[in-house]
């Protein structure tokens, strides 16, 4: 039955009409990771699901949302735009994302970033319709209820709480600081230790800046595993780092959070 599903959905797609709605082939799963926490689910046929992943920023404000499937449920790869629409409501979610294959076998992922307060409105929506440019329409019965959302949020605080920071704070910030500390580091900033023994990879840090936009602190909260990499990170990022300070509901300034996963590369 889910193959007949499923070749509807493909038949709809070239005729112009959409699929019907993919059913939840599984509850929602709540990973939570060691700096991260997702929300997952598959639908539609088990040997062939759709499945989405519902991930938050680690201080909240954004959700990055991934869908997978084969390249024929999804597309072509490349940049795109997404638009999200539920039934009965007139206005869509527009964003934009990006869709790309994986190296091995048949499998894609569009991959774009929602608002936490897109995400919530979400809730109870009977089914949504993801649409891209280059792709079929891919439409699930989304069945995402006030619980899942709960567990969710639950999982980000305890995050929070494990890294040491306060989520009565986080929540303060009304408008996240504004800042590009990916471009405070280059080539030259390569630890000279790390580059002799050919080591490389991601760190993942924590960044608290102050009202000034000054960073106040910095913290590992996924390490790269090579030592000198991780302390440069935080030391560059501390020396360097100059942000357009968050502000909270009032338009104050206010002390806020961003978090930076910068991939160490040996240079060439």
């Amino acid at each position: 039955m889910m193959r007949t599903i499923m070749l509807a959905a493909l038949v709809a797609w070239a005729s112009g009409g959409d699929p019907p709605a993919l059913q939840p082939a599984a509850p929602w799963n709540l990973d939570y990771g060691d700096s991260r926490c997702s929300l997952t689910r598959t639908y539609g046929d088990t040997a062939a699901p759709v499945t989405l992943v519902f991930e938050p920023g680690f201080f909240g404000g954004t959700v990055t949302t991934l869908v997978t499937g084969t390249r024929k449920q999804l597309g072509r790869q490349g940049s795109t735009n997404v638009t999200l629409t539920v039934p009965g409501r007139e206005a869509p979610i527009k964003t934009a994302g990006t869709r790309f294959h994986l190296p091995t076998g048949d499998s894609a992922v569009l991959r774009y970033v929602l608002a936490s307060n897109e995400l919530e409105s979400l809730v109870d929506a009977p089914a949504i319709t993801i649409d891209a440019p280059n792709g079929p329409s891919v439409v699930v019965a989304l069945s995402l209820g006030k619980s899942a959302i709960a567990s969710l949020r639950r999982c980000e605080a305890d995050l929070l709480r494990k890294f040491g920071y306060d989520a009565t704070k986080v929540a303060r910030v009304a408008k996240p600081p504004r800042g590009n500390p990916g471009t405070f580091m280059t080539d030259r900033d390569y630890p000279e230790a790390a580059g002799k023994a050919k080591v490389q990879g991601p760190t993942f840090v924590g960044m608290t800046i102050a009202a000034n936009g000054r960073l106040s602190d910095c913290r590992i909260l996924r390490s790269s595993g090579v030592p000198s990499l991780d302390q440069a990170t935080c030391l560059i990022l501390s020396e360097r780092g100059r942000f357009q300070p968050g502000l909270d509901a009032d338009g104050q300034p206010v002390e806020s959070y961003q978090a930076l996963n910068f991939d160490w590369r040996l240079p060439r």
